[in-house]
């Protein structure tokens, strides 16, 4: 005789039920079978009002409270969350308003984690949410009761919902509790610290830029919307931020220092720019020495977090309301200038520079507990992201302009200054930009290489041509038939412009390969030639295509304009898919191209003027 099958569990067929939306099921299990509903439906001990409140109503809630014991609007899960929690989380503000009809104990009920709804509810962004349980509260409460703002971990609320990106509710909860942004985090951060911290927040910091136009409308209007809000909530956090005013300054001795002079024996002698040398208990000098470790210097206050984040409007803002905290030295010694200059912000470099002109020239002085002056920063490539451009020539080619630009800022004999590893700024910087260089040589070679191959191509192709007369000659005199075809001339100028432009990009891609590839070559030199052999080739290839169309409407003789048009579009297909691919590479060289075209507009002669009374 065939076994029956077992009988399914009460809370399997309820779970099962609750999957499905259907909810007059599981009144009708548990009106039958009453002592069930205490027992846990999940494998982390949820009972059946955790899942109700996620039906998104309060129906499912209140009738299942007319079956249910009491203590199960109380009953935690695993993780000590009661279905208020859970309420919390997904919004269910109805629901959550019968759980606290029932039992207004559960508004202070704490998760594993410390978390009571409320809290949970800034967590995950739910603001309506939020505003509810804060009324059940009562706004004394919540100003005072650390059970609402802070769980075990020492988090605040506010933190959270930072954390989260929740930035609507986290303004909603500043706005009704200033004192939440003087709250710190076990490792001492504010919220603002947490914001300078989120470079994508911010409209600087995301790397929107040209496939903004790719994103759905949708998507777009959302990051704005995300950009305002947390640039709203800076605004309103900035004021209550005073960390820059603990400022770790150190007396200036005003020393450069030299490096160690070797003599003839083993000793070393340092050499100081200046006679005022720090003494020791002995009242002997001491130099810096060679073996001291470089102190890893991370950013410890919002103005400089933000600085090496890269989030410009949060550092234009603290500079607006504090002035003054231009003036902050870190606990290693860097100020915003060293900051910025190590992780390559260029526009809070230009930032600083327009709006902080007095202050400028201590600035550029401060050399940092490494013995790091502005000009080894530039050098430093410990923070390096890869820079703005796509390629490892043009990285390094926007590395040595950068250090050309700083340059420019520091005193003169700064750039004899040797740091804690007896290194000037430009021994460290050939030392640390080794890789990139060699990854630069490597890749200029090989784009080089590929490239004069396609222009050797087109100069063969173009040569050829200038031998294959379209349509023939005559037998007597030679002359091509079509000479006096205006397409003829057309086809023979097209022709012998793609010649040499192929001929002299192939010998630009040459002058490439067989140059030294030294470094300075990288900030001049080797770019203004890859951006001229690239403007070449492409001319080479549209000019061939050109020539190519013209060669087929001499041969055949299409009087339909309709008919020329189609000719002339499927022969820039190949010219089209050229320039879309090349593009973004040729973008990157228009730096260059411009910077070459203002040195030729300096060598030309200039025309005299002549003023009308002479």
């Amino acid at each position: 005789m065939a076994e029956s099958a077992p009988t399914l569990r009460v809370t399997t067929k309820a779970y099962g039920a609750a999957l499905n939306g259907d909810w007059e099921t599981i009144k009708r299990l548990y009106e039958s079978n009453r002592g069930e509903a205490v027992k846990p439906l999940t494998v982390t001990n949820d009972n059946v009002l955790h899942i109700a409140v996620y039906s998104g109503s309060k129906s499912p809630v209140e009738e299942l409270l007319e079956i249910v014991p009491y203590e199960c609007v109380g009953k935690n899960n695993d993780f000590l969350n009661t279905p208020l929690h859970e309420a919390g989380v997904i919004g269910n503000v109805e629901a959550a308003r019968v759980l606290v009809r029932h039992s207004m104990a559960e508004l202070d009920a704490r998760n594993v984690l410390g978390e009571t709804p409320l809290f949970r509810s800034a967590a995950f962004g739910v603001t309506e949410m939020v505003k509810y349980l804060a009324s059940e509260l009562g706004q004394s409460r919540v100003l005072t009761d650390d059970i609402q703002r802070v769980r075990y971990d020492k988090t605040s609320i506010l933190h959270i919902a930072v954390m989260g990106l929740h930035f609507e509710t986290a303004l909603w909860l500043l706005k009704n509790d200033t004192t939440l942004g003087d709250l710190k985090d076990q490792s001492g951060r504010t919220c603002l610290h947490l914001l300078a911290s989120m470079p994508r927040a911010f409209k600087s910091g995301y790397p929107m830029g040209k496939l903004k136009g790719w994103l759905p409308i949708h998507q777009i209007w959302k990051e704005k919307r995300k950009h305002e809000l947390a640039l709203k909530l800076s605004k309103m956090l900035i004021p209550r931020d005073t960390s820059w005013e603990e400022t770790h300054t150190k007396p200036d001795l005003g020393m450069v220092f030299l490096g160690d002079v070797k003599t003839s024996g083993d000793q070393e002698l340092t050499n100081y720019s200046s006679i005022r040398i720090e003494e020791d208990e002995a009242g002997k000098g001491r130099a810096p020495k060679k073996s001291e470790a470089i102190i890893p210097a991370s950013p410890t206050t919002p103005l400089l977090v933000a600085t090496s984040t890269g989030i410009v409007e949060m550092v234009e803002e603290i500079l607006k309301v504090y002035p003054e905290a231009i003036e902050h030295v870190s606990d290693k010694g860097q100020n915003i200038m060293h900051v910025a200059i190590r992780y390559r912000r260029k526009e809070i470099f230009s930032l600083v520079k327009k709006m902080m002109r007095i202050p400028m020239p201590r600035l550029v002085r401060k050399i940092d507990d490494n013995g790091y002056t502005l000009f080894h920063h530039v050098a430093d490539m410990r923070d390096y992201g890869g820079g703005t451009q796509p390629n490892p020539a043009l990285q390094l080619q926007e590395e040595l302009q950068w250090f050309e630009s700083v340059r420019e800022l520091i005193p003169t004999h700064y750039e004899l200054h040797h740091n804690t590893k007896d290194e000037v700024a430009e021994e460290f910087f050939e030392r640390s930009h080794k890789e990139l260089l060699n990854e630069a040589q490597n890749w200029l070679k090989r784009t080089a290489e590929s490239c004069s191959v396609i222009a050797v191509l087109i100069a063969t192709a173009a040569f050829t041509a200038a031998y294959t007369v379209p349509g023939g000659s005559d037998e007597k005199t030679g002359l091509p038939l079509l000479l006096h075809n205006p397409f003829f001339i057309a086809f023979t100028v097209l022709d012998v412009l793609s010649l040499v432009s192929s001929l002299t990009c192939v010998v630009l891609f040459i002058a490439i390969v067989t140059s030294p590839f030294r470094l300075r070559d990288f900030r001049y030199s080797l770019p203004r030639k890859l951006t001229f052999a690239f403007t070449f080739l492409f001319l080479s290839v549209a000019l061939m295509m050109l020539a190519f169309s013209v060669t087929v409407l001499l041969l055949v003789h299409m009087k339909k304009r309709w008919s020329m048009l189609v000719v002339y579009a499927v022969a820039f297909v190949p010219v089209t898919v050229f320039a879309i691919i090349q593009f973004p590479l040729y973008a990157s060289f228009v730096g260059t191209l411009r910077e070459s075209l203002s040195l030729m507009r300096m060598l030309l002669p200039r025309r005299p003027s002549y003023s009308r009374n002479e």
